[in-house]
């Protein structure tokens, strides 16, 4: 089953937010598939973004380290006050 690509042509307002709540302005390319294409081809601005490594995921014995955990709960008390605001 073809699964569509997340496009690089994201809206640059929604991937400025995600660089200021996490504090790291960096993008990366993987060749790896998720549902953000199909979020984007229904019209949804998308960008991936988690906890953890891919040199840890999906593999035998994967894992998160605390600390990236306690990094995604910050960035996601802070994106919610960001759009309540």
């Amino acid at each position: 089953e073809t699964v569509p690509p997340l496009s690089g042509v994201e809206a640059r307002a929604l991937h400025d937010l995600v660089s200021t709540l996490v504090d790291d302005a960096a993008r990366y390319k993987v060749a790896y598939a998720t549902e953000g294409g199909q979020f984007q081809a229904a019209g949804m601005h998308t960008v991936i973004c988690g906890p953890g490594s891919i040199e840890q995921a999906h593999r035998a014995d994967e894992y998160i380290e605390l600390a990236q955990l306690a990094r995604c709960d910050r960035f996601l008390s802070a994106l919610i006050h960001s759009q309540a605001a």
